[in-house]
């Protein structure tokens, strides 16, 4: 068993968010993608269907074979670049909501005066302030992201995530807990070191 006796920071907290943020929430890489793939299809629909009116369906003129290609194709272009530019705003809104929701998470859940201890069993971890108790299981949790400023261990279940700092922590049992985990969650233990990560 080890254990490590902590006052959460701001600093580490911010940080986890972040963490939990770019692989569950809104800033997740794929979500971004997918983001931009139904804008870009939306710009290329929208293009062609105002291809098809303004210059295959318009009454009254006749188009050059060139006017018939050159035309499409501008206005494919700006329909698909004004696509991008909704997506881009889409996904800055995104990043603001989740800015705030960070900030929100940080401002209830931060209580710098209060310290918190967690244990580390063979099973679970078990979290102690001087009013509560909280034990998670570690089946319970999908991954651990250790890195030089915290431990986040994420759990998709409930939608939430845990920081615990290292700053201050005596080095031996950083180690200890390091091991452990490394042991207990194998490939869901992701180490990101100097930008370096092993998942």
């Amino acid at each position: 068993m080890y254990k490590l006796a902590y006052y959460p920071t701001e600093e580490s907290m911010s940080h986890s968010f972040g963490i939990y943020d770019r692989r569950e929430g809104a800033l997740k890489k794929s979500e971004i993608r997918r983001n931009y793939i139904i804008f870009i299809l939306g710009g290329i629909l929208f293009g062609t269907v105002s291809s098809v009116l303004n210059v295959f369906l318009a009454e009254g003129y006749e188009f050059t074979q060139t006017e018939k290609i050159v035309i499409p194709a501008v206005i494919m272009l700006i329909s698909v670049l004004l696509f991008l530019g909704f997506g881009y705003m889409n996904v800055k809104k995104r990043e603001r909501q989740s800015q705030i929701i960070g900030i929100n998470i940080v401002r209830t859940g931060f209580d710098q005066k209060t310290p918190k201890n967690v244990e580390f069993f063979e099973d679970r971890l078990v979290y102690t302030s001087p009013y509560k108790s909280y034990t998670e299981y570690y089946d319970e949790i999908d991954y651990v992201v250790s890195d030089s400023i915290c431990f986040t261990f994420v759990c998709n279940n409930s939608g939430m995530f845990f920081s615990i700092p290292k700053d201050g922590q005596d080095a031996d049992a950083l180690f200890g807990v390091d091991r452990l985990l490394r042991e207990k969650f194998g490939e869901s233990f992701i180490y990101e070191m100097e930008g370096a990560a092993n998942a």
